[in-house]
Formats: structure tokens, sequence, C-alpha cells
């Protein structure tokens, strides 16, 4: 892509400030989780629910690894160089993917950033249309709408820095118009070269 419409550069180097920020949607979308519950349990009573943690982990990475291929499949859809796809540990314990990818639109980045909410938006219908029991033994057993909040609470929980990105773009650079460029290290994405109007 030419810069030659694109005059403003921006260099973000991924850090520390990026970490407090993730973190800080996260205390907020706990927040809204925990007012959302308040409201949902209202409105559908319930007498219990009983799940098993360790295949709801397994769930979780499902959802996890699904986010990540709806990411892939959209780049790969709009044209987008993935260059390589790698493991995020914290503490040897994988916590995302990263996509590096060569060069992509701010457009691009939006809608790839944004695409796994399919996930989200399918969740929230089955919260919103379905108060009914379900029996899932040995994975869960209680209302749908708890099962599914849960999944929800979850997947908006791995967004958080799909959210972060579109909404620093969107503050920082103004605008959609521009284009993204990774910039890796010694093999390791340390940063985004973003050019803009």
């Amino acid at each position: 892509m030419s810069n030659n419409s694109f005059d403003r550069v921006i260099i973000k180097r991924l850090g520390y400030i990026d970490v407090i920020g993730v973190s800080i949607i996260i205390i907020i979308l706990t927040i809204f989780f925990y007012i959302l519950y308040r409201i949902l349990s209202s409105l559908y009573p319930f007498g219990y629910a009983i799940s098993n943690p360790v295949i709801f982990f397994i769930l979780f990475i499902i959802i996890m690894v699904i986010h990540e291929l709806i990411h892939i499949y959209i780049m790969k859809l709009s044209g987008v160089e993935i260059l390589d796809i790698k493991l995020v540990k914290y503490r040897g314990f994988p916590i995302a993917l990263n996509i590096v990818y060569d060069v992509m639109s701010i457009k691009q980045y939006i809608a790839s950033a944004l695409s796994p909410q399919v996930i989200s938006i399918n969740l929230s219908v089955l919260i919103l249309c379905n108060s009914h029991m379900i029996n899932l033994d040995p994975v869960y057993i209680g209302p749908i709408w708890l099962f599914s909040f849960i999944l929800l609470m979850f997947h908006i929980y791995v967004s958080s820095g799909d959210f972060y990105g579109v909404l620093y773009i969107l503050i920082r650079v103004g605008s959609t118009k521009g284009w993204i460029k990774s910039i890796v290290e010694n093999g390791r994405l340390i940063g985004f070269e973003i050019h803009a109007e």
C-alpha cells in the first residue's frame, strides 16, 4: 500500500500502557456483566445450576479457537497477508493467539477485530429468548440463559484486546482511512506502524 495520501505516521509500541488499557476494559465489562446478571436473574429466576468446570474450561478453549479462526478467515477473505500466528502465554499458560500480519487497511483491521462478535450475538439471542432448563450432563444442568451468559461473558473477556485495539485506532487516529503495518523484531510482534490522513 502506498502512503502518498497518508501523511500522519503513528508508531505504536506494545507495552504496559496497553495492559492497563485492556485491564480497564475488563473492569468495565465485569461491572456490566454483574449488572446484567442481576437483571437477568430477576427476569428468569432459577433454583439451581450445576456445571462441570473441567468441561466448561474445554468449551472456553473451543470458543477461543473459533474466535481466532474467525479473525483469520476474515483476514484471508479480505486479502490480508498473515505472516505468523503465535501463542501468547502468561506464566506458561496460553491466554491468546497473536495473528501477525503484514499490512492491512484500518477498515480491514476493524472488520477483522470485531468479526468474532458474531459469537456474542448468537449467545445474546440465546440469553434473551430462552429461560428453559437444559440437561447437558456432565457439562451443565440449569437454565439455558445462564449457560449462554457464562459463555458470552468468557467470549467478551477474550475479545477485550480486540475492543482495546479498535478503540485505540478510533480515538488516536480518529479515522478509518489509512493502513496498519506490523512491527516485528526477532520474530516477535512489538508494535504497529499506523499511516493515516
